[in-house]
Parts: C-alpha cells; structure tokens; sequence
C-alpha cells in the first residue's frame, strides 16, 4: 500500500499535535475570550487577549514542515496583525533518525548498536538513545550470556550476572528467572534458589509459566521444598483440573523390586518425570553404543527442562547415527531456541516441513516471554500469515508503525491467509495508519476494508476525538458539539471531550447545559479546570446562580 505523506494543513497538524487538547491549553483559550481570567502557564506569561499561542507552531517547526509551519504563521498573524514569528523556529538540530539503531539491533550485532549509539552522542549530546532499545538490549544479552555460561557449566557466573543486571530476571523474562534459579541451587545457595522459585509462583501472571517453574524444580530441589511450591501454587487456583494436574507433581512412584543392574540402567530415562541427573548417568555409555534412539530421548529430556544448549548435541547425534523426522524436530526446536538461524536453515534443506513447524513454534514461544528480538529474527523471512502477523504486532511495540503497516499489508494480500487472520490485518494496518497520524488513510482503509462492530467503535470513536479537537482549536463550536454527540453513537466521552464539550456549549449559548457539566464534573473531581468553568458560567448567569 502507498504510503501518503501528512499534508500540510492546519487542521491535520492540529491533529498530529493533540491527542487531546490539555486542560492548561482549554483555560488558556479561555481566559483569551472572557475577561476576569487570568491563567498562568507553565514557563508563560500570562493568559490574557494579547498572548499568542505559538505551541503549534513550534511543534510543526520542530518536525522540519516547513510549508504547515507557514500556514500557522499566516492563521497567526490574521489573528494577530502585530505579531512576529520567532526567529529561531527553523534553526534546531534535526531529528535525529533512530531507524538504524533499530536494524543493527534486529541483526543481534549489539555491538554495532552501541557503536553507533557512542557516535550519535558525540554528534548530537542532546539526544538520549530510546529507553526501550538499551532495555532490550540489556536484557538479550543477559539471556545470550546467561545460556552460555550456563552450556559451560559456570553458574556462578549465571548467579553474579543477574545479581548486577536484576532487571533482566522478571516474570516478562521468566525464562532468565529459571536460569538463575538453577545456578543458585547448583552453586550451593538452595535457599536462594527457593526464593527464587518461590517468587515466579507467588508473583508471575502465566499459570503455564508457574506450572513450568514447578516441573524445574522438580529436578534440582528436594521433595519436602517441591511440595511447598506446589502448596504455593495450589494457594492461586481453585480449578480441579489445575489441582489434579499439581498432585502429579507430588506423586512418588513406587521403587521397583529387584537387584540393581550392574551397568547403566537405560530404563531411567525412559520412565515418567526423567530428570537430567538420569540422563548423565547413562550418558557416556549411550555414546559408546551409538544409541539413536536414547540420544534423542537425552535431548528431550535436556530440552524439557530448558536447556536447549545441551539438548541440541544429543540431537546432532541421534540425526548422525540414524537420520529420522523425530531428531530433526528436537534439533530445530532447539536450535530455533537458541536463535542460531545459519544451523536452522542448513537443517531446513533436509527437512523443510519440520523446520518450519519448529520456526512457528518457537516464534510463538519468543511472543509469550516478550523476547521481541528473537521474535523479528525468526520471521525475517517468513511468509506465512500468522508468523507475520506476530512480526507486524512486534513493530507495534516497538514503536515502528510505518514497518509494522507494510507487514499487516503483506498479511492482508497472502493467498494462503485465513478469513480471521486478515480481520486482524486490517484492524493492525488501521492501527499502524493512526499511530502515524494519517488520520485520512485510515478512515479510507475503514470505508474499503471493514471492520467487526467492537473495533469499529473503537477506531471511529479516536478518529472522531481528533475531529473534534480540530473543530474546536478552530473555535468552530457548534461542529464540536456535533462531533461530540456523533463520537457517542461509537463510545462514551472521557473527562477531557466533556470538559471541551461544556466550553463548546458554553460558547453556542447553552449556558445552563454547560454549568450542568462542570457541576457534574467538579462533583468527581474537583479541579482548577471544573472550577474556572464553573466561575465563568456563574458569571454569565448572573446573581441567583
């Protein structure tokens, strides 16, 4: 789809300024009007007639639109014959453009990033990099050093890393939590350990998540501390199902009878609730024997309980000694994982079906835990639907509407693409069109593509709020009020339409309408804005009122 630049009209830069006219701006506009009020702005001077506002203006000039800034100016000085524009509007720095940071970041090359971060500073020390690229930044990093560290065997420093980067280890990230827990328990502190466990079942919202933790620590913790987590967790479900599948948990298995095999027992790893100690016991004799088939039980039972580092060896094997669909699915499943994409795609010449599955699998798993990195690395060159879909969402959060419309696009016109999926499509590309205020490309993608009732309230409804707030920075107020009672047929006003609403209906004549909404409005909450227009109407009824 053609992207359409913002045209460079007065009404449309209001609406890429104002979300929502501020309660400061509607006082100062009306203390311009109506004498006896007197509003000082922040950093301003005071309200009065003879103030200009120049935010707008400003606001324009700071985004480089020279030819809306010329159009303000000329509203301006209409407005005001003796006013002069500032003379430093055009001469600031100019924006400084974050899309590459953003590239070099979805490449993984973090080095690269912080490079060009360094550069950009020296260039620009007014500039400050976005808060939530260093967040992701940090954050993968620990997770890529916390793996590997852990594939080496060095949990003390899996324990000390996430001891200097705790921000790393959170439920958004609980994958890095279990980490830590491991470590902990492996270098001794058990209690620590516990804690830790303890935290993600008593604070993490994932109930799948819990339930995971639970089945770690199975493996490392003793039975008497497995039993209180599970108590733990018991305490926040009240489901039977949820319930019955915790005792399992708990269940011990009667020893079987017989004297213990001189050799490995292979059978280990094979019964229910296999842990990893089960699969280094037998480990160096599966080796010896070139056994296939309990290769990739040792890989499952590794990638069980999360360490896909040493799972996709035993896999690697299993494939070697006797190529099969079975290991080549444990191998892409770990490999997609650890996000090792050049072993990926050599595996996918092989099995393209099984790498695909696992690709979508773990791009799945990559969305739940917030790992938006890894989320971009494995759809960089998916085509199909609902991967896609996931990658447009991910440009949401991260901010990158303008990518995020090109991809819902892409959705929209696969030919393998589901009715629902491009529903969804559609509702993301509407969404992307108004997070880059091109308010007229959405409502032309409503009229031609649709929408379900719910998010065609909801879209009308925010479409409509910038309507309004043109109408009313352009004092047309019976257009303001008109929009208002239109934007209730799709949702109810909040407090900043009602309050420009009884200013609107203030200034058609319907005094008495107006001082009912201020009245109502002060009743709840009683502010500076509530009060002023209660004053202003009192004054305009008179005495008696």
């Amino acid at each position: 789809m053609k992207l359409r630049p913002l045209p460079p009209l007065l009404g449309l830069a209001v609406v890429a300024l104002l979300g929502s006219v501020s309660p400061a701006s509607l006082l100062a506009q009306e203390a311009a009007e109506e004498p006896g009020i007197t509003v000082r702005l922040q950093g301003g001077a005071p309200a009065g007639e003879n103030v200009v506002d120049e935010a707008l203006l400003r606001y324009l000039a700071s985004r480089g639109d020279r030819a809306a800034a010329e159009a303000e100016i000329a509203r301006l000085k209409e407005l005001h014959p003796d006013w002069e524009p500032p003379s430093d509007l055009f001469g600031g720095l100019p924006k400084v453009d974050e899309g590459p940071l953003w590239q070099l970041y979805e490449s993984g090359d973090y080095a690269a990033v912080r490079s060009r971060i360094e550069a950009l500073r020296k260039e620009r020390p007014d500039w400050t990099p976005p808060q939530k690229l260093v967040t992701l930044m940090a954050v993968n990093e620990a997770r890529a050093a916390s793996e590997a560290a852990a594939a080496a065997g060095d949990w003390a420093s899996v324990v000390a890393l996430f001891d200097a980067q705790p921000a790393a280890a959170t439920c958004e990230h609980v994958d890095n939590l279990w980490r830590l827990a491991e470590a902990q328990q492996r270098t001794g502190a058990g209690e620590a350990a516990l804690a830790t466990y303890a935290r993600i079942i008593t604070t993490c919202p994932d109930a799948d998540h819990r339930f995971a933790t639970l089945q770690k620590a199975k493996l490392l913790v003793p039975p008497a501390e497995l039993e209180r987590l599970v108590g733990l967790e018991k305490a926040r479900t009240g489901s039977p199902e949820r319930l019955a599948k915790l005792e399992t948990l708990t269940a011990r298995p009667t020893a079987p009878a017989g004297s213990r095999p001189a050799g490995p027992d292979f059978s280990r790893i094979y019964k229910p609730g296999a842990s990893v100690g089960d699969a280094r016991a037998v480990a160096d004799a599966v080796i010896r024997r070139r056994d296939a088939a309990a290769a990739r039980k040792i890989g499952w039972i590794y990638q069980a309980a999360g360490d896909d580092a040493a799972a996709a060896p035993w896999f690697q094997r299993s494939l070697d000694w006797a190529p099969g669909e079975e290991a080549a699915r444990g191998l892409a499943m770990s490999l997609a994982a650890l996000g090792k994409l050049p072993e990926l795609d050599a595996l996918a010449a092989r099995y393209p079906e099984v790498v695909t599955q696992a690709r979508g699998g773990q791009v799945a798993v990559a969305v739940d835990r917030g790992d938006l990195a890894t989320v971009l690395k494995l759809t960089r060159q998916t085509g199909k639907p609902a991967e896609l879909l996931m990658r447009s969402w991910t440009y949401m959060k991260l901010l990158r509407p303008t990518e995020a419309q090109l991809s819902f696009a892409r959705v929209m016109a696969a030919p393998d693409a589901m009715p629902l999926q491009r529903d969804e499509a559609v509702y993301g590309l509407i969404r992307a069109q108004i997070a880059q205020h091109l308010f007229q490309d959405a409502a032309q993608s409503i009229e031609r593509y649709g929408l379900p009732p719910d998010q065609y309230n909801e879209v009308q409804a925010e479409l409509l709020s910038q309507e309004i707030q043109v109408a009313f920075r352009q004092k047309d107020y019976r257009r303001t009020v008109a929009l208002l009672e239109k934007r209730r047929d799709f949702a109810l006003p909040d407090r900043g339409l009602e309050i420009q609403e009884a200013w609107a209906r203030y200034h058609t004549g319907e005094v008495h309408t107006a001082r009912r909404i201020f009245t109502r409005l002060d009743r709840i909450v009683s502010t500076e804005e509530t009060e002023a227009g209660l004053a202003q109407v009192s004054r305009k009824l008179g005495p008696g009122w």
